[in-house]
């Protein structure tokens, strides 16, 4: 009798501990994707009434023919990195303008973003998918707030188990948590809920996933806290944070400016890491970057010469000044997706950087050994 007991105490204990391990694990890492189809937009009110002529252009001929051309074949790739990657991937992370919006009516947004959700789920991979706001995500346009609130977030609340409804949670699988952030123009309120999350948070690796970069990398200055924001207040709360997400080795992942990018900067708490990704396919075969550099300052204004040249100025300014806390940088015109492995026994993140839609990486790099 007495060896019974033991017997099932000891099975009790196994189990319980086996629940309680934590896994290494996987995800992978998507950008801005903008899935799009011609029927979710009024193409009158696009093309006659939207205040930017150019976005007409964008969507038939661009958006529309990538997702098309190569909106299968993504998922194909995704299919099979789930399926044979190991650390087993556990999750997909959609960092932003999962579509396009601008569907021009109410009846038109819900569309588009049911056609979202369900391309998500005809894809049918088996892991969630954690979807941050971005701008294009039902900011533009009559209806598309509502549609998102109607629509998306709760798909990802029933999908995650969160309350997903501004947009703004957590998500934790083995041994990394997600801090998610919505693009949001109530830049305090995004500090503090990183803060609060910061503190909160046990697990070993935090990501702080957000549309908007943290860090200006590219020319256009397009960051959170940028030189238009500039004054004494904002200028405080963007070294708060950047001190938070050093001392809480906090990576940031990021999107919006259909970029690749990664950087690393000090600050007083020590350094900031920063990874930006682009997953707008537009060319199925790609093998290399259009473009690199892996100078960081003033010349980050001069690869696009035409854009906004009222504001040059300010802008090399800003990135002159940036410049100063950058240790290591490099950027990109390269379209593609990344893998990042979490070991829950060792000190060790390694991502895997894809161009286009190849299995093997161009790029693998040691997270950990980039934060010391």
């Amino acid at each position: 009798m007495l060896k019974n007991k033991i017997v099932k105490c000891l099975i009790i204990l196994f189990i319980s501990l086996k629940i309680m391990a934590v896994e290494d694990i996987s995800f992978i890492a998507l950008g801005d994707l903008h899935y799009d189809k011609l029927e979710f937009h009024d193409l009158d009110w696009l093309k006659n009434k939207w205040r930017n002529p150019d976005d007409y252009r964008q969507i038939t001929q661009e958006y529309v023919v990538y997702t098309e051309k190569h909106w299968d074949s993504l998922i194909d790739i995704l299919r099979h990195q789930s399926k044979e990657y190991q650390p087993k991937i556990s999750a997909i992370v959609q960092l932003g303008d999962l579509m396009e919006g601008l569907a021009g009516s109410p009846e038109y947004a819900e569309k588009m973003a049911k056609g979202a959700i369900n391309a998500i789920e005809a894809a049918d991979l088996n892991v969630p998918w954690v979807l941050v706001k971005g701008n294009h995500d039902g900011w533009y346009g009559p209806g598309e707030p509502e549609a998102y609130k109607k629509i998306i977030a709760p798909y990802v609340n029933s999908k995650l188990n969160v309350n997903a409804e501004n947009s703004f949670y957590t998500y934790s699988i083995g041994p990394v948590e997600f801090i998610c952030c919505p693009d949001f123009h109530d830049r305090d309120y995004i500090v503090n809920f990183i803060e609060d999350s910061l503190i909160k948070s046990k697990a070993k690796y935090k990501f702080v996933l957000i549309h908007t970069p943290i860090i200006p990398v590219t020319g256009r200055c397009w960051d959170v806290f940028n030189y238009r924001t500039a004054n004494e207040h904002n200028n405080s709360q963007r070294e708060k944070l950047l001190n938070l997400l050093a001392h809480h080795k906090a990576i940031i992942l990021c999107a919006h400016l259909h970029r690749y990018s990664i950087v690393k900067r000090s600050t007083n708490q020590g350094p900031v890491v920063q990874i930006m990704l682009n997953s707008v396919i537009r060319q199925k075969d790609l093998n290399a970057p259009y473009w690199k550099t892996e100078e960081y300052g003033a010349n980050l204004v001069d690869i696009e010469p035409q854009f906004d040249p009222e504001h040059k100025k300010q802008r090399k300014i800003a990135l002159a000044k940036e410049a100063k806390y950058i240790e290591k940088f490099y950027l990109a015109d390269m379209p593609g997706y990344a893998v990042i492995s979490a070991f829950a026994n060792e000190d060790r993140l390694i991502m895997k950087v894809y161009c286009g839609l190849n299995e093997e990486p161009v790029f693998t790099i040691n997270l950990s050994e980039l934060l010391k």
